[in-house]
């Protein structure tokens, strides 16, 4: 019996179209089909998914390395990998945030940052912080004026609006103590990991495409590499994360470190030691952006959105 393709309208016989591949079958869709779809697609040892994400990690660089070569439909496509990676680790890390507020535990960021605070021994032989000594700036002080001075000018550039809504927000800041606005400030960047990860792909593709300038490689393929690189980097920082081990958040950082300099090293064909002072050389500009896009995301939470 000869059908209809319900996806491009050629008439074939059999379950599959001769023109568009697509299976024949009913238009509206039911729970078991698309819940069967989703695990051969996505659990198959023999499907894509699965193949891709063992090759990201088993060796680094060579889904880069295999599009920059041609072959597009080997393995998912780089934007496909980048979304699923890291909306794997958003989901991670907003339950971890979640769950270390429920149970009063200070935000995760704010938790591996501290690791590096100098102690003291209390009497119970329990390690605490060590408490910082009163030198904020007195009223009748020097420094004091002088901030007071540079933060009226700077508040005189912005527009009124903005003026107005830093007052009405200052009244109400006020009340917070300092350990709340630091978990505001943490949690800001927890709810905004997906949005920075999109503001500095295209920007760290420009400064690796710099780096590696005169080696025949277009932005569009720095491009596809950053992407790799930042669905490789998201699964291994979201381990912490998922562990909710905070002290594992700086060794997992060195490992992702030596993961992206593997990468580029098979990716572009390229000594180790080739890769590694222009991942150093990446480095320094894609922290110093990343933590001035952060700090505009908390202050915008923390005066607006809060």
């Amino acid at each position: 019996m000869r059908v209809t393709c319900l996806n491009c309208a050629t008439e074939f016989e059999g379950k599959f179209c001769p023109n568009c591949g697509q299976k024949h079958g009913p238009a509206m869709p039911d729970t078991r089909e698309v819940i069967g779809d989703l695990l051969r697609s996505a659990l198959s040892p023999s499907g894509k998914i699965v193949e891709t994400l063992v090759t990201l990690f088993r060796r680094p660089g060579e889904l880069s390395k295999a599009y920059l070569s041609g072959q597009r439909n080997r393995y998912v496509h780089p934007v496909r990998v980048y979304l699923l990676c890291v909306f794997v680790f958003v989901a991670i890390a907003s339950l971890n945030g979640t769950w270390r507020s429920w149970t009063g535990q200070k935000p995760f960021e704010q938790a591996s940052s501290e690791i590096f605070k100098p102690a003291t021994q209390s009497s119970e032989g329990q390690s605490t912080q060590t408490p910082k000594p009163d030198d904020s700036p007195k009223p009748d002080s020097a420094s004091y004026k002088a901030g007071r001075v540079i933060g009226e000018s700077a508040k005189a550039s912005l527009p009124p609006w903005l003026q107005e809504k830093m007052r009405e927000r200052a009244k109400t800041m006020g009340e917070r103590s300092a350990a709340e606005m630091e978990r505001r400030v943490y949690r800001s960047l927890t709810q905004n990991y997906s949005l920075l990860f999109a503001l500095l792909v295209p920007i760290m593709a420009f400064i690796n495409w710099m780096l590696y300038a005169g080696r025949g490689i277009t932005y569009g393929g720095h491009f596809v590499f950053v992407l790799h690189a930042t669905a490789g980097g998201s699964l291994i920082f979201a381990l912490p994360y998922l562990f909710n081990a905070p002290l594992a958040y700086w060794p997992v950082t060195l490992v992702a470190m030596l993961w992206q300099i593997l990468s580029a090293r098979h990716a572009f064909g390229v000594s180790l030691w080739a890769a590694f002072w222009r991942y150093v050389a990446y480095l320094l500009p894609s922290m110093i952006i990343s933590g001035v896009m952060g700090i505009t995301m908390a202050f915008y939470h923390v005066v607006f959105a809060g």
